[in-house]
């Protein structure tokens, strides 16, 4: 690595840091603000109010308002990689028109393209980092980004009632609560059906506990019913495990639909082998989807790239609007992709459908047509 690639480079970084957390900051602030109330409340709530003085109250609202917004720097870095990219890429390259470097580089002989490598290498690794960011942080951090204001303060989203919840093709789950953070249901109600769509069993517990494929009952009883006549049922028999399709992730995913972007591959694909909440298309993109948006990321990059790749002077305002306008599409325009798919392409594959048949040969074209 030549001294000019460190030199790209630490720009690079530092301008990418700096954006990232004055866009952070500004999103926090304006939440803040709309919600200090809500901050307010909870440390009243958790802390009494007798012989509690203004100094201690403020430092307990302000560690509410860290533990509340920490984990969300790693879900912003998951959304907004892309588009930060494109800043500060855009940031460095007009500081070297400015400052005369570029000029300086270009009659020591230095191609353009050879400027822009180590920003692509950059964004090469930072996008690494993002699959390692949504692989291994955000699934962690899942219990945490999944409060809301209404649960400020604690370790964990709130359990929820469980209604009218499909279990495979024959079985509909009920509970009175369920637990996130223990994996556990309160009251569960099983219905099961027959190969005919006929009432054929009725479970019930006092709770049920994950265990790997199914929920273990802490005392199940499980009641089958004649076909013939309903009313005259046998007696319940004792039942201590049932397998299930739907896990406390999928119930989850149910209640959040924010869920299924914290979720591991791993994890994505435990539900899509269990079938466990109806929406398999959506799971086998969203699988797919963690490696098209690198390359829709780093597209995005080679085809706003040459709008600072410039030999002869221009108005370097209109080149950084014009590259807003270009990226932020490209950007967008990949997401939906990714999102919603294509009916007639497999989902494995319509994920890709834009990064490569729509912004690869755009990237081409504009890298080539860079003037060095």
């Amino acid at each position: 690595m030549t001294i000019i690639d460190r030199y790209i480079l630490r720009q690079f970084l530092m301008n990418f840091i700096l954006l990232f957390m004055l866009l952070f900051i500004f999103t926090c602030m304006i939440d803040l603000f709309l919600n200090v109330d809500r901050f307010i409340e909870a440390v009243e709530a958790t802390i009494p109010a007798e012989g509690l003085g203004r100094l201690a109250r403020a430092r307990a609202t302000t560690w509410m308002v860290f533990d509340f917004y920490w984990p969300r720097l790693f879900q912003f870095y998951s959304f907004l990689l892309g588009i930060i990219s494109i800043g500060a890429v855009g940031f460095t390259l007009v500081q070297m028109h400015r400052h005369r470097e570029m000029t300086a580089v270009l009659a020591a002989g230095v191609s353009l393209h050879r400027i822009a490598m180590p920003l692509i290498l950059a964004i090469v690794g930072l996008n690494l980092l993002q699959l390692l960011n949504r692989e291994v942080v955000l699934p962690r951090l899942a219990p945490l980004l999944l409060r809301n204001h209404g649960e400020i303060g604690r370790t964990a989203v709130e359990g929820f009632r469980v209604n009218m919840a499909g279990d495979g093709p024959q079985r509909v789950l009920l509970a009175k609560w369920f637990s996130p953070a223990e994996g556990r249901l309160d009251r569960p109600f099983i219905w099961e059906y027959d190969g005919s769509d006929e009432l054929a069993r009725i479970i019930t517990a006092e709770s049920a506990t994950w265990r790997g494929d199914g929920w273990a009952l802490n005392e199940g009883r499980a009641t089958r019913l004649s076909r013939e006549d309903l009313t005259t049922a046998p007696p319940p028999e004792p039942i201590d495990f049932i397998a299930s399709q739907l896990d406390p992730n999928g119930l989850l995913m149910r209640r959040h639909l924010e869920f299924r972007q914290m979720l591991s591959l791993r994890q994505i694909g435990d539900l899509v082998e269990r079938e466990s909440t109806g929406g398999i298309e959506d799971l086998i993109r969203m699988r797919f989807g963690r490696f098209s948006q690198v390359l829709i990321n780093i597209l995005s990059l080679l085809i706003t790239l040459p709008f600072f790749l410039i030999r002869e002077p221009k108005n370097l305002l209109v080149q950084a609007v014009n590259c807003s306008a270009v990226g932020l599409t490209a950007q967008i325009g990949g997401a939906v992709g990714v999102t919603i798919g294509i009916p007639i392409i497999a989902p494995a594959a319509s994920v890709f459908f834009i990064p490569l048949l729509i912004l690869l040969p755009l990237a081409v074209w504009r890298m080539i047509g860079v003037e060095t």
